[in-house]
């Protein structure tokens, strides 16, 4: 496989992962709607992420755009997309609790921080340097008033 082919699997591969993120937290909306104001807006901010992936996958493919030869994490990427759908299958069918919900949310918005899946390397080009940051500071500030949110609810 060439790099770019890779590098562009790659980059639909984190786009998946966005919006799988989105739509469970849209569905997350729907079955508590005490919160779903929250869950929109995290829902929105993922679907955001979603397309700056895409926007920049286009242009490696079409203006040829390469970052260097960098460790992609494609298992783990893959690993938290089945695990997304599992949990979007899960909350689909079930009833499911706002501190179930705001668990899940964060235990996914850890595991990509831990993955370190959006992590900027020193010789990443300008434009994947770019939107890796914001999605890795996204991905932390989510993480954070995930968390936020789950102790208010438990502690109600």
């Amino acid at each position: 496989m060439t790099d770019n082919v890779e590098r562009l699997e790659a980059a639909e591969l984190l786009e998946k992962h966005e919006i799988g993120l989105a739509h469970l937290y849209e569905v997350y909306a729907q079955k508590i709607p005490e919160h779903e104001a929250f869950w929109r807006a995290l829902s929105t901010e993922e679907r955001t992420h979603a397309f700056l992936v895409r926007n920049f996958r286009g242009l490696m493919d079409k203006k040829g755009i390469k970052s260097v030869a960098r460790p992609f994490r494609r298992q783990e990427v893959e690993a938290a997309i089945k695990s997304l759908g599992d949990y979007l299958d899960y909350a689909r069918r079930e009833e499911i609790s706002a501190g179930e919900a705001l668990s899940t949310a964060l235990e996914l918005e850890a595991r990509a921080i831990e993955s370190m899946i959006f992590e900027v390397y020193e010789d990443d080009g300008e434009d994947l340097k770019r939107m890796l940051s914001t999605l890795s500071d996204d991905t932390r500030r989510h993480a954070d008033t995930i968390r936020e949110k789950f102790n208010q609810v438990i502690n109600q």
